[in-house]
């Protein structure tokens, strides 16, 4: 129903392709959803890692799965240094806080 109501949605899609890997053990389904979620949103840094933990423990392509995670963590370490990053005056130098979370941790 999630995908009929919101087929662009990378978050329904992500949890379609979640579901078919771990339930359905249905990995070229799988594979299709996880590259369409990437599709609707190729900035997700959770969807990529968790396609690159898929593609290295079940398809077996630690080279695409690489290239994943160095998607996924080279765009996290930017995107949490922008988030993380508070300006003062102009000129002075910027702290950071602590990185963000993984709203996909557990998954």
């Amino acid at each position: 129903r999630g995908i009929k109501a919101s087929p662009e949605s990378a978050i329904i899609l992500y949890n379609f392709a979640a579901f078919l890997e771990n339930h359905r053990k249905d990995y070229s389904l799988a594979d299709d959803y996880y590259q369409r979620a990437l599709e609707a949103d190729p900035t997700d840094t959770d969807i990529h890692a968790a396609y690159a933990d898929f593609l290295e423990d079940r398809i077996k392509n630690k080279k695409l799965a690489q290239r994943h995670r160095l998607i996924a963590n080279g765009a996290h370490a930017a995107v949490s240094s922008a988030k993380n990053t508070k300006h003062s005056e102009p000129g002075t130098p910027t702290a950071r806080g602590p990185a963000g979370t993984n709203r996909y941790a557990d998954t």
